[in-house]
């Protein structure tokens, strides 16, 4: 089974950094100790957090006309357990700099991680009696093996101007109560604008659902 667990889009200038994150961080205290000048220590706690989830920044620097330099470092972290309450993370993490044409892809891949796992049930208190135990509990093995696979395709943009971009709530006209609780439509989308018919969004619309 193939699952995407991110695809950003980033923009950024020649020479300079842009950062991604899909996840969140937690927090975990630090205690460090401070001599003060009458020669006492005292102790002084501080909360320092960590990132996880699908974590990518990338460096690209133009070359030429329709070559790039890019510098790119990603990491894919998940929670799998905790030390004395703070969390420990599995992470996968690469950095590589590669040189191609504005269009190009490059890939990512041979992160492998295995994992196996043991589940064992039973009838409560039967299933602990010597020999006649076995009868009432059952073991379960998982194996699992998930191979991370990254795929860059940097772009030269140039500037557009306001007219000729898009918003994602163009050409949507919001469905009608019959249609909303009969057909389970929340809105309709036009190819284009002239096509639609009257009628007109009101709010943020990010998301189009048909």
């Amino acid at each position: 089974m193939i699952r995407t667990l991110a695809e950003p889009t980033l923009t950024a200038v020649s020479g300079e950094t842009a950062e991604f994150l899909a996840g969140g961080e937690f927090g975990y205290r630090v205690f460090s100790e401070d001599e003060g000048d009458d020669g006492d220590a005292s102790l002084r706690t501080t909360v320092s957090f960590r990132e996880f989830g699908v974590k990518l920044a990338f460096t690209p620097v133009v070359l030429s006309a329709g070559r790039i330099s890019i510098k790119v470092r990603t990491s894919v972290s998940e929670i799998s357990g905790a030390i004395d309450g703070i969390p420990t993370l599995d992470t996968n993490r690469a950095e590589t700099t590669v040189e191609l044409p504005s269009g190009g892809a490059f890939v990512i891949g041979g992160m492998i991680q295995e994992s196996t796992r043991r589940n064992v049930t039973g009838f409560p208190g039967l299933q602990h009696l010597p020999i006649l135990g076995a009868l009432f509990s059952s073991k379960d093995f998982l194996q699992e093996e998930t191979e991370l696979v990254i795929i860059v395709t940097p772009y030269l943009v140039k500037p557009v101007a306001p007219k000729d971009l898009g918003r994602p709530d163009e050409n949507l006209v919001m469905s009608s109560d019959a249609e909303t609780y009969f057909l389970n439509r929340l809105s309709k989308v036009y190819g284009k604008a002239a096509e639609a018919p009257a009628g007109t969004s009101a709010g943020q619309v990010g998301f189009t659902f048909d």
